[in-house]
């Protein structure tokens, strides 16, 4: 682990910029910034990573850069735009970049100000900068089970941007509103017949494609993979990328994600995959290192006093960062990182709330578990369908279970082929061949560690094929205690009998055992980014795990396969060779999470938007389990829905999925609407 003294070193400073110049200002922090010039425009506190800038220039013109959440892409897209942007003057140019690292590097360029003349800029800082027509695309559409709708969305999302570059440039072409690709080719000859160079930067890129893998999986194969009969958008805009070259000659792209995944199933990895940036040289560009903390920890003052913590005060709070922040290594690198968005997340609290500060200062390692909740933002929380994504995958309750003994301290570390860090298919992560799961295991370690939930570890005695990964910091491991347990639960019994003979007492115990009350922290209902899309993933995995062990039960598990115009959620039939013996199971699945409850006239006062409303969860925990099941039926939801409305829903969706499960695979169907209401589960059976 990093060891470093709390106070701040010159080499940190130069790397902290936004510093207040006088001591009675305060420190201003951009939390979850991603507009550079907004940040410097407000002298906010910004750690400066532009040295990189000119090594990626060097790299390659098309690069794949991949990182876990929230943890600073977004900025540094923005400082490639306003580094490359023709549209941004000299004097923006001396605003944004004046005192940074890129700037530096140049001989003379502190004689470059917002008066300097073109010439002058050019004799400094080159060809390079400022030079390029820049296209921003985002692609955080919103998703949808329907197909034509997630399409729409991203062509319009592509499109609104084309008609901000349009605008921004005063180029001359057209917008095609029912084709963005073909607007994208109409920008980019309007840039070659002004002999212009291009650069598109991809921020995100597979943000809605790792919804659609979590919450609609048929639809996401559908979305990227080639060979289907559907459009496949994801594939269609990178193929129409990478034909531009013979539009505007060569230009430059830098694509930005989570996963090295959905570029792998689009099948356009070809155009990136030798260009995916896993060069040591790049491991620490993003986060920030103990001494930017030290730095900023002494430039704060607290409180209306402007109390300044003394050298073990700091080292307290460091420490504390330490256990829950730190401990995120990227291959070769020679940093622990902290997490941007949580590191400033903390400070902001601490710099807001004297109450929030003694806590820490007064906070000892033994009551971490207390802390957790405080600690963790909603916005940087892997979701919890990412471990039950896991557990489904042919190897995936193997790689679960080595991810609970890391979180439990029984492991320190596992090994991993390093090519599996590479892009790959999903499909090549959830199947298995020829019952081989070694693979599929990997590929799911692999997942989590591009997720965050586990982080190389240096000098480890392992070949050099291999890596070797560890879970990164305590915040991790507190709050996937729960979610691996449920990802890797014992078995439900008897399961043939559970099919042949289900009852609404047996699917409670069941599914609360997965989503009830545990021992200690939140339920995953709790969790503002929990869907029906985990809860589902959660029991299929566990049924497969168990039919795993058990290969000749006679049960057969699916999930999300199409029944009349809809998809269900889960069926378990028995495969007798007598059809008049088969029976099934199908289960639809609702999830009326906490922060969708209207609390308004019951004794649960809590501000839900308040980061540390879970401290309220046993509250809230009594409130719903003195409930009986009729008045559970008639809570009320934001919205003016009721939770006996989401089961109705629910209910009337089995009918048309019974009747097809009864015509393709066994005559006695039980069908059930299950809902989960916080900690409490309601269940109604569809007549046949």
């Amino acid at each position: 682990s990093s060891s470093s003294s709390p106070s701040s070193s010159s080499s940190s400073r130069a790397r902290v910029l936004g510093l207040p110049q006088n001591s009675d200002d305060d420190v201003r922090f951009a939390y979850s910034a991603c507009d550079l010039a907004a940040v410097r425009r407000q002298r906010a506190v910004f750690v400066d990573n532009t040295s990189y800038v000119q090594s990626l220039e060097c790299t390659g013109k098309h690069l794949l850069f991949v990182r876990p959440p929230r943890f600073g892409k977004s900025l540094l897209v923005s400082t490639l735009r306003y580094f490359y942007d023709r549209n941004t003057s000299v004097q923006q140019f001396a605003h944004v970049f004046g005192d940074t690292a890129v700037a530096r590097s140049h001989d003379g360029y502190e004689t470059v100000t917002a008066a300097s003349s073109e010439e002058h800029f050019r004799d400094v800082f080159g060809d390079e900068p400022r030079s390029y027509y820049v296209l921003m695309l985002d692609l955080s559409v919103k998703v949808s089970d329907d197909m034509a709708v997630v399409e729409h969305n991203m062509h319009d999302k592509v499109n609104r941007a084309l008609t901000t570059v349009r605008a921004h440039y005063k180029l001359p072409f057209d917008v095609d509103d029912r084709n963005s690709l073909s607007s994208l080719q109409s920008a980019a000859r309007a840039v070659a017949a002004r002999d212009g160079k291009l650069y598109i930067l991809v921020d995100e890129y597979d943000r809605f494609a790792n919804k659609l893998m979590h919450d609609a999986p048929h639809v996401y194969e559908r979305f990227v993979q080639r060979g289907n009969a559907l459009s496949a958008p994801v594939r269609d805009l990178f193929e129409t990328m990478k034909s531009l070259r013979a539009v505007v000659g060569p230009y430059r792209s830098f694509v930005t994600g989570i996963l090295p995944l959905t570029i792998a199933d689009a099948s356009f990895s070809d155009h990136f995959k030798h260009l995916y940036i896993d060069h040591p040289r790049f491991a620490d560009m993003l986060g920030f290192r103990v001494d930017d903390l030290g730095t900023l920890l002494c430039a704060m003052r607290f409180g209306d006093a402007r109390r300044v913590l003394d050298d073990d005060e700091r080292e307290h709070v460091l420490d504390v960062m330490k256990r829950f922040y730190n401990g995120y290594r990227f291959r070769g690198g020679s940093h622990e990182l902290y997490n941007p968005t949580l590191s400033v997340f903390f400070l902001k609290a601490l710099n807001s709330s004297n109450v929030f500060l003694d806590r820490i200062l007064r906070h000892d390692e033994r009551d971490d578990a207390l802390l957790a909740s405080v600690m963790s933002d909603s916005n940087v929380q892997a979701a919890n369908s990412v471990l039950h994504l896991v557990s489904c995958a042919a190897g995936g309750r193997e790689a679960a279970h080595c991810y609970a003994r890391l979180v439990q301290g029984e492991l320190k570390h596992v090994q991993l082929d390093a090519e599996k860090l590479k892009p790959f298919h999903l499909a090549t992560m959830m199947r298995s061949v020829d019952q081989n799961t070694r693979a599929s295991k990997q590929y799911s370690l692999a997942l989590l560690q591009h997720h965050g939930l586990l982080t190389h570890v240096p000098d480890a005695d392992v070949s050099v094929r291999h890596v070797a990964l560890t879970v990164p910091n305590r915040l991790t491991c507190l709050l996937s205690a729960n979610e691996v347990a449920d990802a890797i639960a014992a078995s439900v019994g008897d399961l043939r009998q559970f099919v042949v003979q289900p009852d609404a007492a047996r699917l409670v115990d069941f599914v609360q055992r997965f989503f009830g009350v545990p021992d200690e922290g939140a339920p995953a209902s709790y969790d503002q980014h929990f869907k029906e899309s985990a809860m589902q993933a959660a029991i299929v995995g566990e049924l497969r795990g168990y039919l795993r062990a058990y290969p000749r039960v006679g049960v057969r598990v699916l999930s999300q396969q199409q029944a009349g115009s809809g998809y269900y959620d889960v069926l378990v039939h028995t495969t007798d060779a007598n059809e008049s013996q088969r029976r099934a199971l199908l289960l639809e699945l609702g999830v009326v999470r906490v922060d969708q409850i209207d609390f308004t006239g019951t004794n649960v006062k809590v501000d839900l938007s308040h980061p540390g409303w879970r401290w309220h969860e046993r509250r809230i925990e009594t409130f719903l389990g003195g409930l009986s099941d009729g008045e559970l039926l008639a809570v009320k939801l934001r919205g003016g829905r009721t939770v006996d409305g989401v089961l109705r829903s629910k209910h009337e969706q089995l009918g048309e999925y019974a009747a097809s499960v009864r015509e393709q695979y066994a005559e006695r169907v039980r069908a059930f609407a299950v809902v989960l209401v916080g900690t409490r589960v309601v269940v109604r059976e569809r007549a046949a």
